[in-house]
Order: structure tokens, then sequence, then C-alpha cells
């Protein structure tokens, strides 16, 4: 077993320096006076060069074929060839800036410039990757932190913590690796990765709303469970242009956002807040001087409403006006942010509803302008008085729903939507305490038994969430999430059986989401069916094209598999190689990959190279070890073999293809005895497997 550092890619220029171009412009500026740098490959990039105008495209031809500045004067721009010992490294395309930049500086000079800009960039990316997981490390990372900050720009500053349970150094290596390639190929091209060290990945999200953030949050969290992970807390820290935080204060931030994902669960997340945010959290508790003055209103109230009021415009000053309008029975209390709750003493609730209509139709008729409203009663359930505000406060937020003048009373949707937002803020008990709420208002809603189990399925309570996904069937026998969720939970319970027919019922009843599709057919490899992997994954390049690149590449994997087995080779180590294109680290595809280098005679050293970093970047596997051990039969190294298709079959007892060959390489080797303990234990398989079919 070798090192598990690739030192390799910490030598200047042997890095894809498109990895780094994010990073290249900063470097241009210090060199030339422009304002903006663009770095393309020395090779055609056609999805690049695509958004370029026809103009530039043939610039670019011809820079890369004469090898000299050319200055395109209507932009005007400079393209800059770069060079590394007189091999072409990259083009830059320089813009904006210093008019001279285009006009009086000879040839000479700018080759002379591109050397030396050249030099340090190939020095950036010396210093700038990590060997263990070759992404960048965090030397870059506070240099671009660094440089964010000093742009005035708004970002969300990612924090991810991986830790592994391992057994030694070389494991641990392994597990991060692993994680490594899977958050790069999430990521995509076009987001930057950095490895800080220790098992704490760090990431920039520029430009993206609120929205995109907790997407994108959701997916990496996701597919980190899915690809066997126990734990992963990611915390988030959102900076606007106007921050003057430095780089210390800024991760410390990070940190503490780390250290409450930690506290929510094995897969949470949280964002960092300070104290004043913390104290507008839509469902925050009544503090105590609230609640004294609500104790003043509702005492010796055996029965009251209170409702949540919002002004849906801004700047109005709602207590000064509602007041001259309300009757006896009725207080006001202002809201912090803003509103004000309307006490009710006596009421129903259509008394209740009833006299907030009216108010809106007085409001709006007299000032032109409206408000919305959330209406809570006591008693309700078993929540306590105090409660009651929070709930209103809930129907408020439930009442944004439908639009502004809405009036909306509490119940078990509004604890669902309630719920979605602590699940949305990563705190994934406070979201189970919310759906469950519901469920004690509305115990048949489908919404709140799904959102349920999805919340204890990122609490890894596994058990519990399949329970919720039930119960959701026996109310709705056709839902397509409940049908989808069971699938996932019972795969992730390693009962294939049971996930096949869930994940089949599923697709029935709506075929267009690809994830469930992936997932049905990596459990078609796993049973040998070949033909519905193919029918499932072999689409057009049209299909293809609505894929994120990281479901792409699980797809080539999974479809590269299925071409193997049904004897397409040369398919199938097109589709895993670009598998592994997209994601170095996975080891199943390179384990594949290696297999097929072998049975094609494509190179013995990289066919066994493959299936060892395979091993290493995983031996949990037992398919691994088993086309490891293929190989070095076939290679002659029959004492490894055996060690590798003894683990296969530790860690699959019913792998007849690796008793098979065990048995063989014992006789072979003159094991007679281990030969013939292994013939009865493989004519026991047999006879187990044909009683199973």
């Amino acid at each position: 077993m070798g090192s598990p550092f690739n030192w390799a890619g910490t030598e200047p220029g042997s890095t894809e320096p498109l990895v780094f171009r994010d990073f290249f412009s900063d470097i241009a500026r210090q060199h030339l006076p422009c304002q903006h740098a663009e770095l393309v490959g020395a090779e055609v990039d056609d999805d690049f060069e695509a958004g370029l105008s026809a103009e530039s495209r043939d610039v670019l031809a011809l820079v890369r074929q004469n090898g000299k500045p050319v200055v395109v004067s209507l932009a005007p721009r400079l393209f800059l060839p770069l060079f590394v010992e007189d091999k072409l490294y990259g083009i830059a395309i320089l813009e904006g800036g210093n008019p001279d930049l285009y006009e009086k500086y000879t040839i000479k000079a700018l080759l002379d410039h591109s050397r030396t800009m050249t030099s340090d960039f190939l020095a950036l990316q010396a210093r700038a990757v990590d060997p263990l997981t070759t992404l960048f490390n965090s030397v870059l990372w506070r240099e671009n932190l660094q440089n964010s900050l000093a742009k005035g720009a708004d970002f969300v500053m990612v924090l991810l913590e991986i830790y592994p349970r391992a057994r030694d150094a070389a494991h641990a290596h392994a597990y991060l690796k692993r994680v490594a390639g899977a958050l790069d190929s999430i990521a995509g091209r076009d987001m930057p990765v950095f490895h800080l060290g220790s098992g704490v990945f760090a990431m920039l999200w520029q430009g993206a709303t609120a929205g995109e953030v907790r997407t994108m949050a959701d997916v990496i969290l996701y597919r980190l469970q899915r690809e066997g992970l126990d734990r992963a807390q990611m915390g988030q820290v959102w900076v606007d242009g106007q921050d003057n935080s430095g780089f210390t204060e800024l991760m410390d931030r990070g940190w503490q956002a780390i250290v409450l994902a930690r506290q929510r669960g094995p897969f949470a997340k949280a964002a960092y807040l300070d104290e004043a945010e913390l104290g507008c959290h839509p469902f925050r508790s009544l503090v105590p001087a609230e609640l004294n003055r609500f104790r003043n209103l509702w005492r010796h109230q055996d029965k009251f409403w209170v409702a949540a009021l919002q002004a849906d415009q801004n700047g109005i000053n709602l207590r000064d006006i509602l007041k001259p309008h309300l009757g006896e029975g009725s207080r006001l209390l202002e809201r912090q942010d803003g509103g004000v709750y309307l006490l009710l003493a006596d009421y129903d609730q259509a008394a209740a509803l009833s006299l907030l209509q009216g108010l809106q139709d007085k409001i709006s008729k007299a000032h032109d302008w409206t408000f919305s409203a959330g209406l809570a009663a006591f008693p309700c359930a078993g929540f306590k008085r105090s409660a009651v505000v929070v709930n209103a406060r809930k129907a408020l937020q439930h009442a944004s729903f439908f639009g502004p003048a809405t009036i909306t009373p509490f119940d078990g949707v509004s604890l669902n939507i309630s719920g979605d937002v602590y699940y949305n803020e990563g705190d994934m008990n406070g979201a189970v305490r919310e759906y469950l709420l519901g469920l004690e208002l509305d115990p048949r809603n489908v919404n709140l038994l799904n959102s349920l189990g999805v919340a204890y399925v990122r609490l890894n309570r596994l058990k519990t969430a399949i329970g919720c996904f039930d119960k959701t069937l026996t109310v709705e026998a056709d839902n397509y999430m409940a049908l989808f969720n069971l699938g996932s939970a019972w795969l992730t319970c390693d009962r294939d059986d049971l996930a096949v027919d869930f994940f089949e019922k599923a697709l029935a009843v709506d075929d267009r989401i690809f994830d469930l599709i992936l997932q049905l057919a990596e459990l078609y490899c796993r049973s040998g069916q070949y033909e519905k992997v193919i029918e499932l994954l072999a689409v057009d390049d049209a299909e293809q094209a609505k894929r994120e690149d990281w479901e792409d590449a699980a797809a080539r994997r999974c479809l590269g598999e299925a071409w193997r087995n049904r004897g397409e080779n040369r398919k199938a180590m097109e589709c895993l190689q670009q598998a592994c294109a997209f994601n170095p680290q996975d080891s199943r595809a390179l384990s594949l990959l290696g297999e097929l280098y072998e049975v094609e005679g494509q190179g013995s050293d990289i066919a066994l190279a493959f299936c060892r970093e395979a091993v290493e970047l995983d031996d949990s596997k037992w398919d691994n070890l088993y086309r490891l051990g293929q190989v070095l039969d076939r290679q002659g190294d029959k004492q490894e073999a055996i060690i590798n298709l003894q683990g296969s079959l530790r860690l699959n007892r019913h792998n007849i293809e690796a008793a098979v060959l065990l048995e063989k390489i014992y006789r072979e080797t003159g094991k007679v005895r281990l030969a013939e303990r292994m013939a009865e234990k493989l004519e026991k398989l047999t006879e187990a497997k044909q009683g199973v079919a």
C-alpha cells in the first residue's frame, strides 16, 4: 500500500490550470493594468468558448497557432499567451483598465509580463493544493476569503465538518479522500472546494439567493448521508458587502455555527446568528416582560383568541390606526417587529374572524393599505396560554403563503409550515417537535407525516421514519413522496427487496425525478437486472443534459457496470472513464475500470493500480476486494489474491464468484484441505441460492 498523499498534484504546473480560473484574475491585475482577466486553456474548451463571440474564438485560435499576443481594439481586449518551458500553457483574456495596456506595450514587454505572471500563477498552484485530497488548501482559502472581503462582495461562507470514525490514519485518510471526491463532484467546476485539514472543508457561495443556498446545503448533506457517512455538520455565515469583519472573526463565526450544528444532529446545518438576530426568530418564546403584559390581559379569562397582525406595507403604525376601531373585549399590544397582537376575550372563531375582516375592510377603505393576520385560540389541544401567542405568529407565517390581506386561523398546516422553517434552518429536532404537534391537530395529514419522516431520516432514526411513511400510505396509497422516501429508507437499512418494490411504485406515479431513477438503477445493478439499468439510464443527449454533473457521473458508473455485465466492454469503459474523470475518488468506478483494463489488455499495471486505489479508498465494499483479487490472480500474485478474496467473503458470505475463484486458487497453490472446505462452502451457497430462487 502506497502513501495516501498525492505529492505530484503540488508540483508547479501539474494541476489543471482552469481549476484555478477564479484566482487568476487577481494575479493578472497585479502585473498589468487591467480590470479583469479570464483564463482559457491551451486546448479548446467548448463549454467556455461557446459563450464567446465568433471574433474572440477566431483570435484564440490565432494565438494558439502563433503564440503571440493579439489586441482586439474594439473591445478593447488583450489575448496574452502563457508559456511553461516554451509550451503553451493557457491564454489570458485581459480587458478594462488603463488604455496603455492595449496601445503602448510592445510584444516583447507583454511576453515578459506573461512569463512573470505565469511564474506567479504556477507558484500559487504549487502552494495551494492539499496533497491528501487534491483540493485547494487552507493557504489559498485564506487568500480567497480575504480577497472576497476586500472586494466588498456579498457571499455565504460555508464550513463543513466531517469527523471520520477510523481504525487508523490510513483509514481516516481514505475516508476523507472519498468525502473530498464527493464534495468536489457535487459542487462542480464553478465552485471551488477547500480542505482546511482535519476533515474541515470550506466553500464560498457567491451571488446565491437564500433558496439556492438552502437547496445546495440540503443536496450536499443528503448526498453525504447517501455515501454512508456517520456524521456531517455544516456551518454558514452570511456576509454582506458592508461587513468590516476580518478573516479570523469570520472563521470564529463559522466555527460557532458548526458547534450549533453538532448539537442539532448527525446531518445538520446551522447559520451564525448574532444576539439581535436570535431575538428576531419568528417563533421565539415570549420574554418575561411580554409574558407579564399578556398575563394582565388574560387573567380570569378561560377562553380567548390572540391575533398577530402585520401591515402588508412598510412604515405603517398599526397600533395607532387600529385602536379607534376596536370595541370592548379587545386589547392591543405592540410587537418588536412593528406589528401588533390583538387579544379578543369571549369570542368564538366566527366572531373573531368577523371582527378582523371588518377591521380589514375599514382600514383598506380609509387608508388604502391592508394587513395580514394569524389567529390562535385558547384552549387549543394541550397548548399553554403563553404558547397561543407563538401559535398566532405561526398562523401569520401561514397567512403569508396566501398573499396580502389574508387572515388565517392556526391549524395543523400552520405547524407544518413552522416545522419547515426549523427544517430549513437545519434544526431537525425543532422540526420534529412542530410536525408532531401538527399531527395532534390533524393526524391524517400526509404532508405532516412525510415531513416528519424526512426529519427523522436526517436524524438517522430510520425505523421511526419508516413508520411515518407507512402511515402516510395508509391514508394515501399512491403518495409519491412516501413511496420514494420508504425506498430510500429501506435501501439505507440494506433491505434491497423492499427498496426496489417501493421505488418501482414511486416510478409508476412519477417518472420525472432523476434521483429515484438513479437509486433504482443502482439496485437493479446489485440484483443483476442489467437490461433494466440500461433502459433507465441510456438516454439521448438532450435528456442527459438535464442532469446535474454529479448525477450524470453516478449514472455513468452504474451504466458502465451494466454494459460490462452485458459483455459490452468498450461501452462500459467509456462510461466508467467519464465517471472517473468527474470524480477520481469514486472507488466503485475505479475498481470496475481497473478490472476492464485487465480483461481488455489495456495495461496490467494500470489495471492493478486502479483496483488497489479503489480498495485503499474504500475497503468496506466486498466487490472492490473481489475485483482486486481477480486482477491479482490474472497477474499471477496468488497469495495477495487469496487475502483479498477472503476479505471479500467476510464482507459478503453469499459471494459465490469469490468462493469459486478462491477454491481454484487453493487448488493451484496446493492448499488441498482449504480447497475442499471451500468446495463444501460453495455447495451450500449454491443450494441456498437455488432454494431462494
